[in-house]
């Protein structure tokens, strides 16, 4: 049965294109949505390298950090793929992702383990932190995005907008079990029955986390958490080299940067760990790295099988 890679880009045409090369296999189809503000982009430059896979483009919308278009962005790539096909599993990765393996031991690796689902939560707090993004109307967060490029006064009426909620106590989660609200990473690999599921509850999420921020890393935890497919988390004894495992098999270095920008000093830390992908890389930082690592990616699974636990 087909995996589906599911990306959500915005930027550098050049990377995605070396992305979606080593993705590009017969076993897989790949989603992509390219953000709207994305002015040069064109599909035919991706069309033009992907030989093996199907290649389905989502309808482009403005995504701004921390808003609900970032909801709607996955949901479109996840209601897509399910409506395509069946897949096996459905792995969502941004478009500065890469894959640290050969997609056919990837692939087997996801086959292996169906059906755990690759998701990773906060272990700390994760429900009380998910509470502090969905309990007030965050009304302009459209327009905040990050704050640091907002103009004064939209920060100044979006903070008096959430303080005079709180002073009259509007509170969101007021009949909501806090307990069952999940935070996490919102790269994941899930099975198809999971993402079918998931696509079933679009109304629900609308009503739950429109005017919400960074929401993107609850709404799927939390939809996740209340479902019976929770009993089918991934968990494993593994540990990369800090004794943790990030369970959607994405490693993501938070020590060095919000996220570190991989570098070609990185190398051996990165083919060496458990992980199936890694973020961040961009190839206006350290193209070296990239090009070293699609040389291994692109080798013969068979000298690697024995390293997939």
């Amino acid at each position: 049965m087909k995996q589906a890679y599911l990306i959500m880009a915005h930027t550098n045409i050049s990377q995605l294109c070396r992305l979606v090369s080593v993705l590009d296999h017969p076993n897989n189809d790949i989603f992509i949505h390219a953000d709207k503000k994305w002015l040069s982009f064109s599909e035919k430059d991706i069309r033009a390298i992907c030989k093996n896979s199907d290649i389905e483009f989502v309808k482009r919308i403005d995504v701004v950090w921390g808003d609900y278009s970032q909801i709607e962005c996955e949901m479109n790539l996840f209601r897509a793929a399910v409506s395509k096909a069946d897949y096996k599993y459905l792995h969502l990765i941004s478009g500065f992702d890469f894959p640290l393996k050969p997609i056919e031991i990837i692939n087997a690796f996801f086959e292996r383990h169906y059906p755990a689902q690759f998701v990773y939560y906060d272990r700390e707090n994760d429900a009380e932190l998910a509470a502090t993004r969905c309990r007030e109307y965050h009304v302009l967060q459209r327009y905040t995005g990050k704050r640091k490029n907002t103009s004064g006064l939209i920060k100044k009426i979006e903070d008096l907008s959430l303080g005079l909620q709180r002073r009259i106590g509007i509170n969101r989660l007021r009949n909501t079990d806090i307990k069952l609200l999940g935070k996490g990473a919102n790269w994941v690999s899930i099975t198809g029955e999971f993402a079918t599921y998931l696509v079933g509850k679009t109304k629900e999420i609308e009503k739950q986390f429109k005017f919400t921020v960074c929401c993107d890393e609850v709404f799927l935890h939390t939809v996740l958490k209340q479902s019976c497919y929770v009993k089918d988390l991934y968990k494993s004894d593994i540990k990369d080299k800090n004794d943790h495992l990030y369970t959607n098999l994405v490693y993501t270095d938070w020590m060095r940067g919000r996220p570190y920008t991989f570098r070609i000093d990185d190398y051996d830390e990165l083919i060496e760990s458990p992980y199936m992908f890694a973020r961040k890389f961009d190839e206006t930082v350290d193209k070296d790295i990239l090009d070293k690592i699609e040389r291994y990616v692109r080798k013969s699974s068979g000298k690697m099988s024995s390293e997939i636990k």
